[in-house]
């Protein structure tokens, strides 16, 4: 059950991109993503704390869709109820919401003119100021048909989106994999309670953050080659699985998932900044594309890991998904020799 509720509420990860991406382009960032988005979050964040039956809470929970978050959540339900992780959740849901609608402006440059071209409009007089956005600018209907298939048709078309779209779903996958079966892990195996298991999640944010702010620090020098650090995913990988089957001190499997946090993160950033400066206007559709394809994959890898480990081990059960990431390890590679010849194909 717990493994459905994570992949349920990764398939609403799957699901907005496709109509909120290709929106944002035509109506903004702010009111899509910031306002629209994060008062839908709130509304369904208090639906689930309210539920008092598992479709309404599994329902919910997809439409719902930090490491702060895992580490707080066991302490949290063993003090209180699991109701209160999502009041949590909706009390600094509400302070982000109301900091946004204070603070934030709107960055997305094609809509800033036509908002300049409309007040010039109204205070000239003069109609004939319109800018390209006004030009273009399509209904709501034409919008929404667009937005469901302009993802799919990019996916299909440019080679570069379907690839990298892949190599990413397949990381993110694993990120979930450990999300659901590691408070389980540390539980069965170490005698751990919900709390301390909670915290194991450290280790795998340390990493994340650390590669954050080396990628951070690198990315202006490498952002032209592609280039990212996939071999950490399977290093990581292999280093917690066989740390697990052994046995070893609770803090040895803990390094592993730091090394693949920070992988993942170094896999995931610079390809994200890649697809922004190929596709350029439409780059939130391509994010909606890659958005989608990795939300299905991390959505389905955790109801299957169970039985995974079950017939498997956690040894042999890592190891193969780290043999898959060591076999995706030269794809950055690749893009750096032959990328310039698909972006003109």
């Amino acid at each position: 059950m717990a493994s459905l509720v994570v992949s349920i509420y990764v398939v609403g990860f799957a699901l907005g991109p496709l109509v909120f991406a290709p929106l944002s382009e035509v109506y903004g960032r702010l009111y899509i993503y910031h306002h629209i988005s994060n008062i839908l979050f709130l509304i369904f964040t208090v639906s689930c704390a309210l539920s008092t039956q598992t479709a309404m809470f599994v329902t919910f929970r997809l439409l719902a869709g930090c490491v702060i978050g895992p580490v707080g959540g066991g302490f949290l339900n063993e003090a209180a109820s699991w109701r209160w992780i999502f009041w949590v959740f909706l009390i600094f849901g509400g302070v982000t919401t109301i900091l946004g609608l204070l603070f934030m402006r709107e960055t997305y440059a094609p809509v800033l003119l036509a908002r300049k071209a409309k007040h010039l409009r109204r205070t000239k007089g003069n109609h004939h100021y319109l800018s390209q956005h006004d030009i273009d600018h399509n209904s709501v209907s034409k919008v929404l048909r667009g937005c469901l298939f302009r993802p799919l048709r990019m996916l299909f078309t440019e080679p570069i989106l379907f690839i990298l779209s892949g190599d990413v779903s397949i990381v993110y996958g694993y990120l979930y994999l450990v999300f659901t079966t590691l408070t389980f892990v540390y539980k069965d195996s170490y005698g751990f309670s919900s709390g301390a298991a909670g915290l194991m999640f450290l280790g795998i944010g340390i990493g994340m953050f650390i590669s954050l702010v080396a990628v951070g620090m690198t990315s202006d020098r490498i952002a032209t080659s592609a280039r990212s650090r996939t071999f950490l995913i399977p290093v990581g990988l292999f280093w917690y699985d066989w740390a697990l089957q052994a046995q070893a001190f609770w803090l040895v499997p803990l390094v592993g998932m730091g090394v693949l946090g920070a992988g993942i993160i170094a896999t995931f950033v610079p390809i994200q900044m890649y697809l922004i400066d190929t596709f350029h206007d439409h780059a939130a559709s391509a994010l909606a594309r890659l958005a989608m394809m990795r939300s299905t994959v991390r959505a389905t890898l955790p109801l299957v890991g169970g039985q995974m480990y079950q017939y498997l081990g956690y040894g042999w059960g890592n190891s193969l998904l780290g043999f898959v990431a060591l076999a995706l390890t030269p794809i950055p590679f690749l893009f750096i020799r032959y990328g310039q010849r698909l972006r003109r194909g």
